[in-house]
This record gives C-alpha cells, structure tokens and sequence, in this order.
C-alpha cells in the first residue's frame, strides 16, 4: 500500500544532485543516522551498483517500546544504481527491522 509520494525539482544540475545524495551520510544536521557500512559496491555495464546498510536511532517513549518491541535503533538495507550514461540515480531503502511491525520502502529516482 503506497501512503504518500513526493516529487521535487532541484535547481541544480544532476551532477551536483547524485553527487549529494550519494554523500548525504553522515550529516550534521540528521544525527539520528548513526552508521553506514557498504556491503559492496561494483561497475557492471558503466552503472556503479551499491549496496549499504545504515544504522539510525530514534528516541522513542518507552510505552511505545513495550507496545512495538521496537527499541529505537532502525538498520536499513539501501541499494543504489547509478547509470552515468543514461543520466540517471536509483535508491532503493527498505527498513530490515521492526518491519513486522511497520515496513517502510523508500525510492529515490534522480533523472534530469
């Protein structure tokens, strides 16, 4: 069931976009993430292809602990694929725990 989708146009050119959203971690300004590993990243047919894991935390009231099992710190699995050629970025992140609970799926597409 998709809830809600967004689109937005940057004024910048696309690649000062990918640029930034391929660095956006760590950032000052989003504390809550709290680690990345990257599990692989590879160059198949001219796409870079990546694969990471980011840690978050959240703070959460303890009520909701006890009623989710959920203790505030979220690991999502994101995929990338970037295609230079075609000029275009796909993420793909999906959350890998509290899931039964709430799965969240976020796609990110950058075209110019």
């Amino acid at each position: 069931m998709k809830i809600w989708t967004s689109e937005h146009v940057f004024d910048h050119d696309w690649e000062t976009v990918v640029n930034a959203a391929w660095r956006k971690y760590p950032n000052p300004m989003n504390q809550g993430v709290t680690g990345m590993d990257v599990l692989r990243q590879t160059l198949q047919a001219g796409k870079i292809l990546s694969e990471r894991i980011i840690q978050s935390h959240f703070h959460i009231p303890s009520w909701a602990t006890k009623l989710t099992g959920f203790s505030g710190t979220q690991y999502s699995h994101e995929y990338t694929v970037i295609d230079p050629q075609q000029r275009t970025m796909s993420l793909t992140t999906r959350n890998l725990n509290g899931s039964s609970f709430l799965r969240v799926d976020e796609k990110l597409t950058y075209t110019p």
